[in-house]
């Protein structure tokens, strides 16, 4: 199974490398397309002026004093080499298209994989969860308040102070209550002609905790008590 730690920072940054891709093909395109419009121009012009060069006499019959006859073989021999500067340019731009194109091919196979790993540690993540919470929820006992809801409610009321310990002992005393026999915060209730049997909200102790931990510790407690009645009312104690 794929996990996590097969994934470096330099395999997930390949959506900036796809983007860098992306700009340096425009860019060399562009480069591309501008050299073979140039290309094209001085060839044009290369044999044009072949042409008007058929119409002279060679070189070495002309007199030393016509220079517009050297001029132009002059120019001939410059467009010669522009063109030839022109064509090395063009392969070095296709080849460097041909290398961007095979790295970013290069780049797709491995995004693809990495996704696939990313996707296994997803699954594989969701399985551990779940049986995370199956343990949780076997080994619970009916009655046991939930911790955490004293965690959230400590660590935002004591920041500065060690709510960690506070936690523990609210906790403590919290169970306390709910499993003391002698506290009886219930009423009953009619519902379509049936007595039922709820958390009395009026109780004392529990609003003067959902007014100093809020509602979260409320329903904590609350749940705790309402096990605690259904499955253990005479004990008062949690039962698995």
């Amino acid at each position: 199974m794929a996990s996590w730690q097969k994934l470096t920072p330099k395999d997930c940054n390949l959506w900036g490398w796809e983007l860098q891709y992306n700009v340096t093909v425009r860019q060399l395109k562009g480069k591309n397309a501008a050299l073979r419009l140039a290309f094209a121009e001085v060839y044009s012009k290369k044999k044009k002026k072949k042409k008007t060069n058929g119409n002279v006499k060679p070189f070495s019959s002309q007199p030393k004093e016509n220079v517009p006859c050297r001029d132009l073989v002059e120019l001939v021999k410059t467009t010669s080499d522009q063109i030839a500067a022109l064509k090395e340019q063009l392969e070095e731009t296709s080849e460097a298209l041909k290398d961007m194109e095979s790295r970013y091919s290069c780049l797709t196979v491995k995004q693809i994989l990495i996704n696939r790993e990313l996707q296994d540690a997803r699954k594989e993540s969701g399985l551990n969860d779940v049986l995370t919470s199956r343990t949780t929820l076997v080994v619970k006992k009916m009655g046991e308040i939930d911790r955490k809801a004293f965690e959230v409610a400590s660590s935002g009321k004591f920041p500065n102070k060690d709510w960690q310990e506070t936690c523990a002992k609210l906790c403590s005393l919290w169970q306390q209550n709910v499993q003391d026999p002698k506290w009886h915060p219930f009423k009953m209730i009619n519902i379509r002609g049936n007595l039922q049997e709820i958390v009395d909200e009026d109780d004392e102790k529990l609003k003067e905790l959902r007014n100093e931990y809020g509602d979260v510790v409320y329903e904590a407690v609350s749940t705790a008590l309402m096990e605690m009645n259904e499955y253990n009312g005479s004990g008062r104690y949690a039962v698995i």
